[in-house]
Formats: structure tokens, sequence, C-alpha cells
């Protein structure tokens, strides 16, 4: 049984940031296991429904809520105070937003009933969260709450959301709350259509057309979700554009005795949902990350891992800034897993 949200840690200098057990062993891990089966990595859409997974792991509920709960509502906040810009919604977007919000508060009580209530008649509903003493009276598409809805909820929710909204066989990002970026800012991206917004990606054009296409025909109530990742140094979850200069030197800064406390993989889990009345679709990105030393505790996903940062065409190191730390990492996971590699 997932365990109660624990005491904040510290996501943000000097960092204070552990898993439990249970955390490691649900980590959404993104590669195949076993090594055999490990293919060298290159771009895929890699979607699937968003069908509930196993009972405690990170797909067991629609949205995920987990023992960082307390930790990533503090730094949502601390984000939000120095960057406004981290939440913003196009004029066009209010009645989506207003919908995304009914979707997710009813999505939250029915998964977790013990820490979260709705009530809810008409358009006039109250919504409690036992987890930070919120208790909240609204009535829908009215200015009813303390902040914008996204502000309000995205604010109590771990992870992310934009809102896209489809237009002439294209979708446009017109909305967000966006507190956790990986090296993007939402006040830049805002108003892009979907082409635009993954311009940066290396040879993966082909692979975006074929997945827009895919989410142009996305029905409502049939959810999807993938996988994406990077590595980074610290467990630090505002990598925004923004906030560059105060992240852009730790790779250039790790050494080789630190890199199993001080490297994580840092993983997103996607889910893309058609939203009923709007047609907007609801794009959250619920981060999660794992020390070198806590992927050493699995065999079979750390000889994964080797592989695949071994064999990264330089284009994709490139794209997600492994260049500078590749060598020493391989190096390093040889070191470590040097009795499984000569078996």
């Amino acid at each position: 049984m997932r365990p109660f949200p624990k005491t904040p840690q510290q996501l943000v200098p000097p960092y204070k940031y552990s898993n439990s057990s249970f955390a490691i062993d649900r980590f959404p891990f993104p590669f195949k296991t076993p090594l055999h089966s490990q293919q060298p990595f290159k771009y895929s859409a890699n979607i699937e429904p968003h069908h509930p997974g196993k009972a405690d792991s990170a797909t067991e509920f629609y949205l995920d809520i987990d023992e960082h709960y307390l930790t990533e509502i503090l730094e949502k906040k601390r984000v939000l105070n120095q960057h406004k810009n981290h939440c913003l919604v196009l004029d066009h977007m209010k009645h989506a937003e207003w919908e995304w919000f009914e979707h997710v508060t009813r999505k939250l009580a029915q998964d977790y009933p013990h820490y979260f209530e709705l009530e809810i008649a008409g358009d006039c509903g109250c919504w409690k969260n036992h987890l930070l003493d919120i208790e909240q009276e609204f009535t829908l598409g009215k200015d009813s709450l303390p902040s914008r809805p996204l502000a309000f909820l995205g604010g109590q929710v771990q992870g992310d959301f934009a809102l896209l909204d489809q237009r002439e066989h294209q979708l446009y990002l017109d909305a967000g709350i966006i507190t956790g970026p990986s090296d993007w800012s939402l006040a830049f991206d805002i108003g892009m259509d979907f082409t635009e917004w993954h311009k940066p990606v290396p040879d993966a054009e082909p692979v975006f057309d074929r997945a827009l296409n895919y989410l142009l025909g996305l029905q409502a109530g049939s959810p999807v979700r993938r996988l994406n990742w990077i590595l980074c140094v610290y467990p630090r979850l505002d990598r925004s554009l923004e906030s560059y200069p105060d992240w852009a030197l730790d790779k250039q800064n790790l050494m080789p005795d630190r890199i199993g406390d001080d490297l994580f993989l840092r993983v997103e889990l996607q889910v893309l949902d058609r939203l009923p009345k709007t047609r907007a679709i609801m794009f959250s990105i619920r981060t999660y990350f794992l020390s070198m030393n806590d992927l050493l505790l699995n065999p079979h996903r750390a000889l994964a891992f080797y592989q695949t940062i071994k064999t990264l065409p330089k284009s994709i190191c490139d794209y997600k800034g492994i260049s500078p730390l590749q060598a020493m990492l391989v190096d390093w996971l040889e070191q470590k897993l040097e009795k499984r590699l000569e078996g």
C-alpha cells in the first residue's frame, strides 16, 4: 500500500531528496529489460492506452499522488511566486480551463477519497483537499476561486498540465501551468503549434508527424500515456529557461565520485486525454527522479540503462545534454557492473 506523503524535502540547493524502497520499486523505468531485449535507443512516440496499471504502480490511477506530494507542492508554490508566467492561459481557453478543473477534481476525488472530496450540483460545488487543509466552494465558469482554475488546482496536484487547442488540423499550446519543465519555457512556447513546439528534437520529424495525426484523432474517454527521459545533476524540478543560470553548469561540475549520489534519471510520465465538451487535449507531465545509486539496486534495470547510455547516438546525446558526461558515466557503470558484464 502506498505510503502517506512524507515530510517535505528540498528540490533546490541545498538539495534534500530521497526515495523510499517503495518509490524505487514503482519508478516508471523507460527502458526495456532484460538486457537482450534492449535495442539502441531511438526516438519513438511510444504511446499506449492509459489503462489502470497494477496496484501501487505509478499508473494505478489516472494521476499519481505519491510520497513526494508535499515536497512538489511546496516547490510549485516557490516557482509560481518567483515567475508568474509559469501559469498562462490565452483568452479563448477559459472554457477549456474550467472543464479541465471539473475533470481533474472528479478524477482525484474518485481515485483518492481519503485525500480529496468533491461535492457538485449543477454548476456549484465544494472542493476539499485534506492533504493541504483546503476547502473551497466554486461555481463553474465564474470567477469563484482564489486564483484562476489552472493556478488553484494545478498548485495542488503533482506534475504540470498543458491544454492543447485543436484548430485546422493542428494542436496549439494555448494554456498551462508548467513549474517543472525540462529545458523549455511556457512563456516562450505559449501559442505554438505542435510542430513548432517539438522542432528541437533531432531526427524525429516523421515520429512527431505520426504522433500529431494520432492525437488529432484522440477520443474523449480514451486517454493515452508515454514516458520521456533525460539525465540531470541533482533532483531539480524547475529546469526552465528562466532559471537556466541556476542549473546550467551542473553537468560540467559533476565529479566521478559523486555520480551515484548526484546524477539522476529524470522520467516524465505524460498523459494525454481529450476533454469532451471543448475538445481541448489535456497534457499532463508528472516527473520522477531516481539516483544512480538507487538504480543499481535493480540489476536488470542497471544493465538496460548501461547499454542504452553506451550506444546512445550522438545527436540524441547532444539533444538530451548527455554528451559532456557520457564517457564518465559509462566508465562508472562498467566499474559498478563489472561482474555482471563479465557474466
